[in-house]
């Protein structure tokens, strides 16, 4: 069945592209060749002629589709942090590299310029960040208020909800249900989140085309999020799905920083934490009720550390949500997103994780050639090369917005990742026992 439908699916590319026309005149070419005749048949440079016209159709096509791939994450979402946290007035994350490597810094500073400071006396060492720290966690509970109201797209967007997905032609656009937050906040009893219901799709053309133009040369962040002042996220009209960065300590004190692929939705062949994801409702939400619940959302973390680093739940140390849960946050590049961020102790060493990462995604490649069509499969993991970081090694980080200096190795990063790797530093600088 499923080579059946791969086969359909091939074909149909091959029907789309001018794949035909060139397979035709190559078999024209063949028969030519063989039976040395052809030009008493036609004229061969008019034939030549139009071979190399469609060949040059081809390749344009597929040039014009890597150009596409390549520039599409700037081209709906603003790379200019600088411009953007200066479009706020809020007190976004700010980050002082005093501690890191000196080398590493200096590299830094030849790429990414500090932009913390008095005009014309910037201080060297800082970064800020278009990401809003909204609580650091240390066992602080966790209080759900759920609800299953669906998110309605404003009308404003929905009339140009055609050309916003259209930003993501080059990505993997799988819909799903996801889990909006409707408000949050810290409360005597804990952190507070109230949720409904949302969908991918409409995260794709509001939280993630921010700044694609539409017709009339607006923009999503022109009209619901233009500044200075930031809605909450009682105010805002974004889809704002619930989404998590986190990071897994090995046995041996190494974290994992996956480079991620090139059909993500953001943040392209970039690195990526040990964990990015959104809080998916087919894992969170209970069969029975439709309900959000701690376990649920505590299910849903340890599946997608299942599915993104291959590690089964009981190479996990006791995960849970009020340990594991250390901070929240808003990502102001993708309009306020809110995301959490988790961290994780796994029995299994460096190598371990290596070797069963890499058994596993070969398994998963095989399955993905059998069923091309299957956009759910492309959506388990964001990358397949793993970058390996001493937990010690961390505060000698040179770390920027968008860019992380690791010893001489450049690390581009979305500011939602790099911001996450601060926080963490933050955290363990309050923790004594994970300071090692």
């Amino acid at each position: 069945m499923n080579l059946r439908r791969n086969l359909k699916h091939f074909m149909y590319k091959i029907a789309t592209n001018n794949i035909f026309s060139v397979l035709i005149s190559v078999a024209v070419i063949v028969w030519i060749f063989f039976h040395g005749k052809g030009e008493d048949i036609l004229d061969l440079t008019l034939f030549f002629a139009l071979v190399l016209s469609f060949t040059l159709q081809l390749a344009e096509k597929m040039l014009a589709a890597a150009i596409k791939n390549w520039t599409e994450d700037e081209r709906k979402l603003d790379s200019n942090y600088d411009k953007l946290v200066k479009r706020y007035v809020d007190d976004f994350i700010v980050y002082d590299n005093a501690e890191a490597d000196a080398k590493a810094l200096h590299n830094l500073h030849k790429l990414v310029k500090p932009n913390y400071g008095d005009k014309g006396e910037k201080i060297k060492t800082k970064y800020r960040f278009p990401v809003q720290l909204v609580a650091l966690f240390h066992g602080t509970d966790m209080i759900i208020r759920d609800s299953s109201e669906m998110y309605e797209i404003p009308e404003a967007l929905s009339a140009v909800s055609s050309e916003l997905f259209e930003a993501h032609e080059s990505s993997n656009s799988y819909n799903q249900l996801n889990i909006r937050v409707r408000d949050w906040g810290l409360t005597e009893q804990g952190f507070e989140i109230q949720t409904m219901r949302t969908t991918y799709f409409a995260s794709l053309i509001t939280n993630r085309a921010m700044d694609y133009p539409w017709s009339n040369g607006l923009t999503n962040r022109d009209v619901y999020q233009y500044g200075p002042f930031i809605e909450s996220l009682a105010e805002s009209k974004m889809s704002n799905h619930l989404g998590f960065n986190g990071f897994i300590k090995s046995s041996d004190g190494y974290i994992p920083f996956v480079k991620r692929n090139q059909i993500v939705s953001i943040g392209k062949c970039t690195y990526g934490d040990s964990i990015g994801a959104s809080i998916k409702a087919k894992y969170a939400l209970d069969s029975t009720t439709k309900e959000l619940s701690k376990a649920g959302m505590e299910k849903a973390f340890v599946q997608e550390i299942k599915d993104e680093l291959k590690i089964e739940p009981e190479y996990l140390e006791n995960f849970n949500i009020k340990t594991g849960v250390i901070a929240a946050y808003r990502d102001f590049v993708e309009g306020g997103k809110p995301q959490l961020l988790i961290y994780a102790k796994t029995t299994l060493s460096k190598e371990q994780i290596e070797a069963n990462f890499k058994t596993k995604l070969k398994e998963e490649i095989l399955q993905k050639k059998r069923s091309s069509w299957d956009k759910e499969l492309k959506e388990l993991e964001d990358g397949s090369r793993i970058l390996w970081i001493k937990t010690t090694e961390l505060k000698e980080l040179a770390i920027a917005p968008g860019l992380m200096m690791y010893k001489n190795k450049k690390l581009p990063m979305m500011p939602s990742a790099s911001a996450a790797v601060v926080m963490l530093l933050w955290w363990m600088q309050e923790r004594k026992d994970e300071r090692d």
